[in-house]
C-alpha cells in the first residue's frame, strides 16, 4: 500500500510541478531573451563605438596632415567637425584648429573660441586652453576681465596657476596698477613650484618696478620752477 501513495504523491507533486511551469515558462523565457538582447546590444554599441572612434581618429589624423601643408579651409573643416563629439579628440582638435587660426589665418578671436571649446572640460588640457585664450585676449581686455578669463586657474598651486598670476601681473603694469603688479610678482619669487622662467621674469619685472615707481615719484614731487621774466625797463639803456 506504501507503494500506491507514494506514487500517488509523486503524481501530485509532477502535476504541481506542471503547472507552475505553465505559469512560469513565459516569464523565464522572457528574462532569457532580455538577457541576449541586452548581450547583443552591447555588443552592437561596442563595434559601433569602435568605428566611431576610429572614424574620428582619420578625421583627426587628415586634420593634422592638413594643418602641416597650412590647408587652412580643410584644416577648419576636420577639426570642426570633431569639436561636438565625445570621442576624446574633442580637446585636441580644439587646441589644434586654435593654432591654425592663429597662425594661419592670422585670426585671433576665432583662435580664442576654439579655445574655449576645450577650456570647458576638465584637466590639464582643459586648463591649458583657458590660459591660452586668455593670453591670447589680454592685449584687448582690462585686468578685470583678463581676471574673469582666467577663473579658478588663479587658484592652483601648478604652473598653470603661476602663469595665470603672471599674466595678471604684465596686465595690472600694463594698466599702470604698480601696486598690485608688484604684489603679483613678489608672489610668484615665492612659489616654489613656479617653472624658472616665470621665476626669473618676476624677478626682473621686480627689478624695475621700483626704478619706475621712484622716478614716477620724484617727478610728481619736484616743483615746476617759473621760467623768470626778464624786466625790459631795467635792461634798457637810459637814452640820457
Amino acid at each position: 500500500m506504501s507503494d500506491i501513495f507514494d506514487e500517488v504523491e509523486e503524481n501530485v507533486k509532477a502535476d504541481k510541478l506542471n503547472r507552475f511551469w505553465n505559469k512560469a515558462w513565459p516569464f523565464a523565457l522572457g528574462g532569457s531573451i532580455a538577457i541576449v538582447a541586452m548581450v547583443a546590444a552591447n555588443s552592437y554599441f561596442d563595434e559601433q563605438a569602435t568605428k566611431e572612434i576610429e572614424a574620428n581618429g582619420r578625421t583627426f589624423e587628415l586634420g593634422l596632415k592638413s594643418l602641416e601643408i597650412q590647408d587652412v579651409e580643410n584644416t577648419r573643416s576636420r577639426f570642426g567637425a570633431l569639436l561636438d563629439k565625445d570621442s576624446g579628440f574633442a580637446d585636441l582638435a580644439a587646441q589644434y584648429l586654435a593654432q591654425a587660426e592663429l597662425e594661419m589665418a592670422g585670426d585671433t578671436l576665432a583662435a580664442a573660441k576654439a579655445l574655449e571649446i576645450s577650456a570647458q572640460g576638465e584637466g590639464p588640457l582643459a586648463d591649458l586652453a583657458k590660459l591660452k585664450a586668455a593670453y591670447l585676449l589680454a592685449d584687448t581686455q582690462s585686468l578685470a576681465e583678463v581676471e574673469a578669463a582666467l577663473g579658478d586657474l588663479v587658484g592652483n598651486e601648478d604652473s598653470f596657476g603661476a602663469l595665470a598670476h603672471e599674466l595678471i601681473g604684465a596686465k595690472a603694469f600694463e594698466e599702470g596698477d604698480m601696486e598690485r603688479a608688484r604684489s603679483e610678482y613678489q608672489a610668484l619669487t615665492l612659489r616654489l613650484n613656479a617653472p624658472e622662467g616665470v621665476l626669473n621674469r618676476a624677478n626682473d619685472a621686480l627689478a624695475v618696478i621700483p626704478a619706475l615707481t621712484e622716478t614716477n615719484t620724484v617727478e610728481e614731487a619736484a616743483p615746476v620752477e617759473a621760467t623768470p621774466v626778464e624786466d625790459a625797463s631795467s635792461n634798457s639803456e637810459d637814452p640820457a
